[in-house]
């Protein structure tokens, strides 16, 4: 496991290439850009933690790093984490969890935002069952 910051990364195991350093600048052996999940947590924080999904990419992208920061898609499809009339029903959920699964599967890595474990045990169950 790799740390920038108060952050945590690691590839996932299937990943072929060499563990990427950040001092290369998010470059592979290859020379190829390395993509980058940003994962948990969201809720229980102000504004579903969308400010530090926001650090993290702006840190990833400095480094030279390819991010996937689930909280600009959210936003870039509607979601305003700043509506506290927002309903968020079951099923939404539910469809975040299935798609935040898919860009982790499309990484080359994952960086853990501070407070993952909160939510990972759940999703983490969810992840296991879907690449099973």
């Amino acid at each position: 496991m790799n740390q920038i910051g108060e952050m945590k990364w690691e590839a996932k195991e299937d990943y072929a290439g060499p563990m990427p350093d950040p001092l290369d600048l998010g470059l592979g052996s290859t020379g190829k850009l390395v993509t980058v999940c940003i994962a948990w947590p969201m809720r229980g924080y102000p504004r579903y933690n969308f400010d530090e999904f926001y650090r993290a990419e702006t840190a990833l992208l400095a480094m030279g790093f390819n991010p996937i920061d689930p909280a600009r898609i959210d936003e870039e499809q509607g979601f305003d984490p700043d509506d506290a009339q927002q309903i968020i029903l079951p099923s939404m959920v539910e469809e975040f969890v299935w798609r935040d699964i898919e860009l982790i599967i499309q990484a080359d890595g994952l960086c853990l935002l501070p407070g993952w474990g909160s939510e990972c045990r759940c999703h983490g169950r969810v992840l296991a069952r879907a690449l099973a």
